[in-house]
Formats: structure tokens, sequence, C-alpha cells
């Protein structure tokens, strides 16, 4: 009786295991915006890279060292056209993964 929504959950069981990973965007979403902004940084300018992808290394607070993938993307506007990097995936860093090759591109 009543709504459903307004029933507490038990997450007890989803807290246990930590975070879940998705298969498209890793653990993404769990990183704080301000570390994906920060590694995003030291990439410097997406108009003057020629690589379509890179990768950085951050330490991510209190998630740990993870590793950020950045796709380049072209916004255009009119005649007004210009690249950015956006952020698609992130992994956590495992010693067996800490020294893979940096740029896959």
């Amino acid at each position: 009786m009543g709504n459903p929504k307004l029933r507490p959950v038990d997450k007890s069981d989803s807290d246990s295991r930590g975070p879940t990973i998705n298969p498209a965007n890793g653990v993404l979403a769990y990183i704080a915006g301000d570390y994906v902004h920060q590694a995003r940084q030291t990439l410097g300018p997406a108009d003057s890279d020629s690589r379509t992808h890179a990768e950085v290394v951050i330490e991510a607070g209190n998630f740990g060292t993870v590793r950020i993938f950045f796709e380049r993307k072209l916004s255009r506007h009119h005649k007004s056209y210009y690249h950015y990097w956006m952020a698609y995936r992130a992994e956590p860093v495992t010693p067996d993964t800490a020294h893979a090759d940096a740029d896959h591109a």
C-alpha cells in the first residue's frame, strides 16, 4: 500500500561491494569534476594537438589513482568551430596496469 517510491531501500548490499563499474565509462561517474578538470588541463589546448585520444593518470583524492581517457571533439556553430577534450572513461590504476602504454592512439 502507498507509494512504493517512498519505501526505504536497503542499500547494505551495494555499499559493501564498493562502486559498480560500468563497462562503457568505467568509474568516471564516481570521479569528482575537479579531478577531471585538473586532468584535462594537463593535456593543453585541443586545437593545437593532432591526437584524437589521450589518457592521463591522476591522483583522484579518496578514490585513489585513476586513468582518465579523453577524446578530442569538434564543436561547430555557423562558421566558427573549435576543438575540445571530453572525458569518456576512467578506470582505477592497479599495480599491473600502472606502467601501461600511455598513448594507445
